[in-house]
């Protein structure tokens, strides 16, 4: 018999942004302290701005845990939604029922439906090899007969330590990099000096903010742009103005991926870390 693959559950973290009151966030936002923040450090008009928009955000709309149930990918199950449908609707019968006819037209239905389902899958694979060069190929079985590990961290007594852990490895590595250039010649052919300067950069006009923020997939921001648009401005141009890039910014959550699933998730050498920095949402 040849079942549709299990699904399984798991709690994820989430807002309903979408349920939020734009005309009430809106105003919360004149009444918060953005309006009324004097500081010209970069820094703490980032910080400002992250502090009043995440309590605004777990006021309207609060974190939750809900479930999800996630399965894995199965294209050839979409032939055949329609006989599991009927085999359920006999089984229901049945359980209704209770008559010898019932339970021989489930056992049909039953049957009828585990032979769609592998003609289905047959089918399917069979195509998908067919259509696939020699690349395509051998990452196509490997990926039907190899077993995927659901952990792909490498095992730790906690998570501080993993963390720990990867920053020794990494910081070790770049500064393994930085002594093998200590002693490297400047190189002879270097081109001709430029002559240029650069002084300082051009203040951007909220107008030209308000259109960044118009062409990037935030739409919560888009909506509370026009009471948004002067306090970012002023963050922008202060960065420009002092050089100042806001801590809040140079700070990013890494992630590390192994970069094959077959390699050994404990050697932190074969993870590469993926760092997801802060935007405006």
């Amino acid at each position: 018999m040849c079942n549709f693959p299990k699904a399984t559950k798991e709690h994820i973290k989430c807002r309903k942004i979408s349920e939020i009151n734009r005309d009430l966030f809106r105003r919360d936002i004149l009444n918060s302290d953005l309006l009324h923040c004097l500081s010209e450090d970069p820094s703490n008009l980032a910080e400002t701005l992250n502090h009043v928009l995440c309590e605004l955000l777990d006021k309207h709309a609060p974190e939750q845990c809900i479930p999800v149930f996630t399965r894995p990918s199965a294209p050839w199950f979409n032939d055949v939604r329609e006989a599991k449908r009927k085999r359920r609707r006999a089984e229901r019968k049945l359980m209704k029922s209770h008559l010898e006819i019932d339970r021989q037209l489930y056992e049909q239905q039953c049957n009828s439906y585990n032979q769609l389902l592998m003609k289905s899958k047959s089918h399917y694979l069979s195509s998908k090899i067919e259509q696939s060069n020699t690349k395509q190929l051998f990452q196509f079985v490997n990926k039907l007969t190899a077993p995927t590990s659901n952990q792909a961290v490498a095992d730790s007594e906690s998570d501080q330590q993993l963390a720990d852990d990867f920053e020794q490895f990494f910081l070790k590595k770049v500064q393994g990099i930085v002594s093998s250039l200590g002693g490297s010649p400047l190189p002879t052919d270097v081109v001709s000096p430029c002559n240029s300067s650069f002084i300082d950069f051009d203040p951007v006009s909220e107008d030209a903010v308000r259109k960044t923020i118009l062409e990037s997939p935030t739409t919560l921001l888009k909506e509370c742009i026009n009471e948004l648009v002067p306090f970012i401005t002023k963050l922008v141009n202060q960065s420009l103005t002092t050089g100042i890039v806001p801590k809040a910014f140079k700070t990013f959550h890494v992630r590390p991926i192994l970069k094959k699933p077959s390699l050994d998730r404990n050697e932190p050498k074969n993870d590469r870390p993926i760092a997801n920095l802060l935007v405006l949402h």
